[in-house]
């Protein structure tokens, strides 16, 4: 059996329109066999990227002479990283944004205390 690419209910292979949803079934747009899982969007999707931002606004604030935000920034990149391997072993869809931010978030953060070390 296949599943309809649109909503996603069992169809027959022969089909060309899908007898739930009633739109038409190109070839090769089934959207996945019986024996895969379709991957859910994340519950934290839009925090994950909020949250990505804001670890590297707080990193960067640092470098424009705010002390220890810098350390926010690298608990907020900590907190998306978090997020987004629970989402992984979840295999629900993740936010890539909020994942590349939060490391980004998270490098700076850890450069910001390392040349704050450096220096003192």
């Amino acid at each position: 059996m296949k599943y309809c690419a649109f909503c996603g209910k069992e169809i027959e292979s022969e089909t060309k329109f899908c007898p739930h949803c009633g739109e038409e079934i190109e070839k090769d747009t089934f959207g996945f066999s019986s024996n895969q899982k379709a991957k859910k969007t994340s519950k934290n999707y839009q925090l994950e990227t909020i949250l990505g931002i804001l670890a590297i606004i707080f990193s960067v604030l640092n470098y424009l002479g705010v002390i220890f935000v810098h350390l926010v920034g690298i608990v907020l990149g900590s907190i998306v990283l978090s997020l987004v391997n629970k989402d992984k072993k979840e295999d629900n869809t993740y936010s890539q944004v909020g994942y590349v931010t939060g490391i980004i978030g998270l490098v700076l953060g850890i450069a910001a205390v390392i040349i704050g070390v450096m220096l003192a």
